[in-house]
């Protein structure tokens, strides 16, 4: 179930991926430092620029399963 609900706001468990894992890492503030490390097109973003994103993420992950049929899901 978690694994759909991930894909559904648009964080899909890569194939052959452990979901806990997965899930953990996009939770993490190292997966926002990690993306920036990848993504060498882009200027790099200073520490508080990151915690801002970062921030954000978890507020987006907050805000979707408040939103969301499963917070009231008794199963």
């Amino acid at each position: 179930m978690s694994v759909d609900y991930f894909a559904s706001i648009d964080f899909k468990c890569p194939e052959l991926s452990n979901p806990a894992d997965y899930f953990m890492s996009i939770m993490s503030i190292e997966s926002i430092e990690q993306e920036e490390t990848e993504d060498q097109t882009e200027s790099q973003l200073s520490p508080q620029e990151i915690q801002e994103k970062y921030a954000k993420r978890i507020d987006y992950f907050d805000e979707s399963y408040n939103n969301s049929k499963l917070k009231n899901d008794h199963k």
